[in-house]
């Protein structure tokens, strides 16, 4: 019997646990929500027909767009909302319970090294650069150059998903500090 890695990004949960159920394990990196959409964006008006050519303000973008994308995705896809339906408070909570009770293993990609480190799913490959990627368009958008009327649209959208990488950011420093405590104690 051999056992198998398998890692696979931009899919749900629940995709993955109809096929493999309790037998697997299952780990994500979450981001940032606001880097997310603005590398979202960047992405779209550089490389989607309609918008490569006529490129919309990141405002216009936010208001006008009805794309699951845009809305809480990370939350989306832990807890396995279907794309035609909102996200709510209690998909926060389901994608919360996920991750408390060990059956999804997080690391923020903010801070990719340490993801590296100490998930199972990395386990020996090595040193990650900890260069940190800015979101940049061929355009010269990034958070450097957001109003804070885009900001806050951002937020807007990814309510949700900004309160879910609190908690694993909190969970995080919580189970590293739990980590500590075991290693100084033996």
């Amino acid at each position: 019997f051999k056992t198998r890695s398998l890692v696979i990004g931009h899919e749900d949960f629940y995709t993955f646990y109809a096929l493999f159920g309790d037998s697997a394990r299952y780990s994500t990196l979450v981001r940032n929500p606001i880097d997310r959409l603005i590398s979202y964006y960047n992405h779209v008006m550089n490389n989607f027909e309609g918008f490569k050519d006529r490129p919309v303000s990141l405002l216009r973008f936010l208001e006008g767009q009805k794309n699951f994308e845009l809305d809480n995705l990370q939350v989306r896809y832990l807890c396995g909302k279907p794309r035609d339906q909102p996200v709510t408070r209690r998909d926060l909570d389901a994608a919360k319970s996920l991750i408390k009770n060990g059956t999804i293993e997080i690391g923020l990609a903010d801070a990719l090294p340490e993801a590296v480190r100490s998930m199972r799913v990395f386990s020996g490959l090595g040193t990650v650069s900890s260069t940190r990627k800015v979101n940049v368009s061929k355009r010269g958008f990034s958070r450097d150059t957001i109003a804070d009327v885009e900001l806050a649209a951002i937020k807007a959208r990814s309510k949700l998903d900004l309160a879910l990488f609190r908690f694993c950011r909190k969970e995080i420093i919580n189970n590293r500090r739990k980590e500590n405590g075991k290693s100084h104690e033996a």
